[in-house]
C-alpha cells in the first residue's frame, strides 16, 4: 500500500487554529488590517501590507506597460488564496488529509459604466469559486471542511454581504 501524500501538517494547523482561537477569545475577535498603495508612474503602482511589498501595473490597452499583475488580478488571486488557506487551517478540525487542492475563481462584470457608457456599474455580477480537493478522507468530512472554509473566507463573505465602503479624500494643492 502506498502511503498518502498529505500536503498539510495537521498538527501544525491544529496548533495554529487553537492559538488563534485563544487570541480571539482574549481580544474579542476584531481584526484591522491596513494596506497602502502609491503611484510610481502611469499605472505602475507600489503597495505594502505589513512586511510585504508588491507592485502592480495594467496592460497596454489600459495605459500600462504590463510589468506586473493588475490590481484586479491581485484581488482575485487573493480571494482564491483566502478560501484555500481556510481549507488548510480547518483541515485538522475534520481530520481531513489533503493530497492536493486548488481553487479556480471566475468572476463576471460589466465595465461599460466606468467608460461613460450605460451599464449596471463595475461590481461583479457573478462569482464562482471552484474548489478541487484530492483526499483519502471520507467525502462527508471533506464537504464539512469546505462549508467551514467558505464561512471562514473573508473575501467570499465580503463579496456576498453588503459591506459599507468609504472613500476619504484629501486634495493637496501645491503652493
Amino acid at each position: 500500500m502506498t502511503p498518502t501524500r498529505n500536503r498539510v501538517d495537521l498538527d501544525k494547523a491544529q496548533h495554529a487554529y487553537e492559538a488563534g482561537r485563544e487570541r480571539r477569545l482574549r481580544t474579542g475577535g476584531k481584526v484591522t488590517l491596513r494596506a497602502t498603495a502609491k503611484l510610481v508612474k502611469n499605472t505602475f503602482l507600489e503597495g505594502r501590507i505589513g512586511k510585504y511589498h508588491f507592485t502592480c501595473d495594467e496592460p497596454p490597452e489600459r495605459g500600462g506597460d504590463d510589468e506586473a499583475a493588475s490590481p484586479l488580478e491581485y484581488f482575485l488571486t487573493g480571494a482564491a488564496f483566502c478560501l484555500l488557506s481556510q481549507v488548510v487551517q480547518f483541515a485538522p478540525l475534520y481530520a481531513v488529509e489533503i493530497e492536493d487542492a486548488d481553487v479556480d475563481l471566475r468572476v463576471e462584470f460589466d465595465d461599460a459604466e466606468k467608460h461613460g457608457l450605460p451599464g449596471p456599474g463595475a461590481a461583479f455580477t457573478n462569482v464562482v469559486f471552484k474548489v478541487k480537493i484530492k483526499s483519502p478522507s471520507p467525502a462527508d468530512q471533506v464537504q464539512k471542511l469546505l462549508m467551514h472554509a467558505e464561512r471562514g473566507c473573508h473575501t467570499a463573505q465580503s463579496l456576498r454581504a453588503a459591506v459599507p465602503v468609504t472613500v476619504e479624500t484629501e486634495i493637496i494643492t501645491p503652493e
